[in-house]
Protein backbone atom coordinates (compact mmCIF):
# COMPACT_ATOMS: atom_id res chain seq x y z
CA UNK A 1 0.00 0.00 0.00
CA UNK A 2 1.29 3.10 -0.70
CA UNK A 3 2.28 5.93 1.89
CA UNK A 4 1.77 8.64 -1.15
CA UNK A 5 -1.82 8.57 -2.09
CA UNK A 6 -2.79 9.19 -5.72
CA UNK A 7 -4.56 12.60 -4.73
CA UNK A 8 -1.64 13.97 -2.86
CA UNK A 9 0.60 13.07 -6.12
CA UNK A 10 -2.36 14.64 -8.33
CA UNK A 11 -2.86 17.79 -6.62
CA UNK A 12 1.09 18.21 -6.59
CA UNK A 13 1.23 18.31 -9.84
CA UNK A 14 -1.64 20.25 -10.79
CA UNK A 15 -3.54 17.46 -12.71
CA UNK A 16 -7.13 18.67 -13.21
CA UNK A 17 -9.89 15.98 -13.71
CA UNK A 18 -9.34 16.05 -17.14
CA UNK A 19 -6.12 13.98 -16.69
CA UNK A 20 -7.65 10.83 -15.12
CA UNK A 21 -6.46 8.70 -17.89
CA UNK A 22 -2.55 9.28 -16.62
CA UNK A 23 -3.34 7.85 -12.72
CA UNK A 24 -2.44 4.28 -13.78
CA UNK A 25 1.45 5.74 -14.41
CA UNK A 26 1.20 8.45 -11.89
CA UNK A 27 0.23 5.42 -9.11
CA UNK A 28 3.40 3.55 -11.04
CA UNK A 29 5.47 6.54 -10.67
CA UNK A 30 4.43 6.58 -6.75
CA UNK A 31 5.50 3.02 -6.43
CA UNK A 32 8.39 3.19 -7.96
CA UNK A 33 9.67 6.18 -5.88
CA UNK A 34 8.53 4.88 -2.50
CA UNK A 35 10.67 1.61 -3.59
CA UNK A 36 13.58 3.91 -4.57
CA UNK A 37 13.39 5.84 -1.46
CA UNK A 38 13.00 2.59 0.50
CA UNK A 39 16.43 1.18 -1.08
CA UNK A 40 17.74 4.43 -0.81
CA UNK A 41 17.29 4.66 2.97
CA UNK A 42 17.65 0.94 3.79
CA UNK A 43 18.30 0.08 7.50
CA UNK A 44 17.85 3.98 7.75
CA UNK A 45 14.36 3.84 6.58
CA UNK A 46 11.86 4.74 9.27
CA UNK A 47 8.68 2.91 9.53
CA UNK A 48 6.72 5.39 8.34
CA UNK A 49 6.85 8.11 5.21
CA UNK A 50 7.62 11.36 7.60
CA UNK A 51 6.55 14.72 6.22
CA UNK A 52 10.54 14.88 4.26
CA UNK A 53 9.92 11.44 2.51
CA UNK A 54 6.38 12.29 1.33
CA UNK A 55 7.75 15.91 0.12
CA UNK A 56 11.30 14.13 -1.46
CA UNK A 57 8.92 11.79 -3.22
CA UNK A 58 6.14 14.12 -4.37
CA UNK A 59 9.43 16.14 -5.77
CA UNK A 60 10.75 12.96 -7.38
CA UNK A 61 6.97 12.02 -8.71
CA UNK A 62 6.93 15.71 -10.07
CA UNK A 63 9.77 14.98 -11.93
CA UNK A 64 9.01 11.54 -13.46
CA UNK A 65 5.93 12.82 -14.61
CA UNK A 66 7.49 16.54 -16.19
CA UNK A 67 10.67 13.96 -17.81
CA UNK A 68 8.45 11.23 -19.11
CA UNK A 69 9.63 11.50 -22.42
CA UNK A 70 12.87 10.08 -22.94
CA UNK A 71 14.07 12.96 -25.17
CA UNK A 72 15.05 16.65 -24.12
CA UNK A 73 16.13 19.31 -25.62
CA UNK A 74 17.21 20.83 -22.26
CA UNK A 75 19.58 18.99 -19.55
CA UNK A 76 18.11 17.41 -16.83
CA UNK A 77 19.78 18.06 -13.51
CA UNK A 78 19.72 15.92 -9.99
CA UNK A 79 16.78 17.50 -7.71
CA UNK A 80 19.46 19.19 -5.20
CA UNK A 81 16.66 18.94 -2.56
CA UNK A 82 15.61 15.58 -2.85
CA UNK A 83 18.73 14.55 -1.60
CA UNK A 84 18.67 17.06 0.88
CA UNK A 85 15.20 15.61 2.11
CA UNK A 86 16.75 12.11 2.42
CA UNK A 87 20.25 13.05 3.86
CA UNK A 88 18.88 13.35 7.70
CA UNK A 89 18.01 10.24 7.80
CA UNK A 90 21.02 8.53 6.65
CA UNK A 91 23.42 7.41 9.44
CA UNK A 92 27.17 7.95 9.70
CA UNK A 93 28.42 5.41 11.61
CA UNK A 94 31.85 4.55 11.38
CA UNK A 95 33.45 1.42 12.64
CA UNK A 96 36.47 1.76 14.55
CA UNK A 97 38.81 -1.03 14.30
CA UNK A 98 41.17 -2.02 17.57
Amino acid sequence: MSTITLDQARLYMRLDESQHLDDEQVQVMIDATEAFIAKQLGADMPDTFEPPLVAAGLLMIGDMYRFRELQSSQPVYQNKTFSRLLHVYRSMNVEVSQ
